[in-house]
């Protein structure tokens, strides 16, 4: 499967608490920033960094699910014979 983002490991999280903020980062720089707060609908700081570690988290995530699908087919092949490239499901979580 072809993939549309940034390759490599993410994970450098860090952490600014004077603009209420947790950014990843990769190799190749910045990726994305996970904001928090106290007025509403902005999530709390605990949610925020939950957050920034999923998002961080989303290559190895990715390379799993490719992984268990891969898996998944040659059992279903091998029992049944039957194609997974068209299921919507698939298609949708892999899509990135």
């Amino acid at each position: 499967m072809e993939t549309k983002f940034t390759k490599g490991e993410w994970g450098g999280i860090t952490h600014s608490i004077s603009r209420r903020w947790f950014s990843i980062d990769s190799k190749k720089g910045f990726i994305a920033r996970a904001f928090y707060g106290d007025e509403k609908p902005i999530v709390t700081m605990e949610e925020a960094e939950a957050n920034a570690k999923l998002i961080a988290a989303a290559p190895a995530l990715y390379k799993a699910l490719e992984q268990l699908i891969e898996a998944y087919k040659e059992l279903i092949m091998g029992e049944r014979g039957v194609p997974l490239d068209n299921d919507p499901e698939i298609k949708r979580a892999t899509a990135a």
